[in-house]
């Protein structure tokens, strides 16, 4: 009789090779085109901030900033958290209304942004230093890319990336995006009350296997300059 299966340890923490802050290097300050390459649903997470605890569902974007290269000849990307709310002073609502040039109808339908992947823009990215001395690129504003610029503007060299807790499809691999203060993407999503909850039940599709909700817990520990507002 073969002896019992040892449980895995929920303390574990996977090694990691290189943190993003040991070789993060800030996308350039100024305006730049760009192309949203990346939307993904980080499900609902309270956080702490001057003291006070806020839950809300959260979203991530990324811009790929077409023609600003890195040092390994990859483009820079930038990426901002929004709190997915239609109110009408919220981040994410007013970074939408900028960049389409005009605002929302109160009849108008808010929905969950498909339809802006892959689409080009202005994103105006500034420099700021952390309280640590650490200075870190955040994302100030975007807005539509003059028609002039259109036919002339590169085609994004990232895939293409549109996931929710609504799909049916497995997190596809977000390893090349930026930290959510932080924070690996992928970590931020299964630390997520939906994937806790719901995700790691429901059926998928093409009769595939959900992960494995065992798999050791990742390390939460700060890697890449925090910014010192948190975008609610």
């Amino acid at each position: 009789m073969s002896a019992p299966s040892k449980p895995a340890n929920p303390f574990a923490m996977k090694a990691r090779a290189k943190t993003e802050g040991s070789d993060y290097t800030p996308p350039p300050a100024g305006s730049h085109p760009a192309a949203l390459v990346a939307v993904v649903d980080l499900g609902t997470h309270t956080d702490v901030y001057n003291g006070e605890a806020k839950t809300a569902r959260q979203i991530y974007l990324v811009w790929e900033l077409l023609g600003e290269q890195r040092e390994d000849g990859q483009n820079h990307l930038i990426g901002q958290r929004y709190t997915l709310s239609s109110h009408s002073k919220a981040s994410f609502r007013l970074m939408l209304e900028g960049w389409r040039g005009r605002g929302f109808a109160d009849n108008e339908d808010f929905n969950f942004p498909e339809g802006w992947v892959g689409k080009n823009c202005l994103a105006n990215v500034t420099h700021e230093t952390s309280s640590g001395g650490k200075e870190y690129a955040k994302l100030k504003a975007i807005a539509p890319l003059p028609k002039m610029m259109e036919k002339s503007c590169p085609k994004p060299s990232y895939p293409v990336i549109c996931w929710s807790f609504a799909s049916d499809d497995e997190l596809p691999d977000v390893s090349h995006l930026p930290y959510v203060f932080g924070v690996p993407v992928k970590d931020k999503v299964e630390a997520s009350k939906e994937w806790k909850e719901t995700y790691l039940t429901k059926p998928m599709g093409n009769g595939k296997q959900r992960p494995d909700p065992d798999r050791p817990l990742a390390d939460d520990g700060e890697t890449q300059p925090k910014e010192e507002e948190i975008p609610f």
